[in-house]
């Protein structure tokens, strides 16, 4: 019995350990889209700057996960991404997103 608790315990600690890490950056990649936004940026900087900023937090974004939607001189940001987590026989996608909102550069 003591070893199907332990089992269980190093099992529960395994999990956590690999499902802690994309949340968590997942969380700092937010936290970078909402601070690029509030920079006066052209769509296609802010699409750029957001990808190197993802690389260092193990964030696989791709331009085409990126959507800015523009509104005059507002514009509203979407990051759409998956995260696979690699269960050693299964591999679970998580799935998040990232918005914010802003404004254009004057002479966007």
């Amino acid at each position: 019995m003591r070893f199907v608790k332990i089992v269980i315990i190093v099992l529960f600690l395994v999990v956590v350990g690999k499902y802690f890490p994309p949340f968590y950056y997942s969380s700092q990649f937010t936290d970078v889209v909402k601070e690029e936004a509030s920079r006066a940026k052209t769509p296609s900087q802010l699409r750029r700057a957001l990808i190197d900023r993802a690389e260092p937090l193990f964030i696989p974004v791709r331009l085409e996960d990126i959507q800015i939607k523009e509104n005059g001189q507002d514009f509203k940001l979407n990051v759409d991404y998956e995260v696979p987590v690699n269960l050693f026989v299964y591999t679970h996608r998580l799935t998040f997103r990232a918005a914010a909102e802003g404004r254009l550069p004057p002479q966007y």
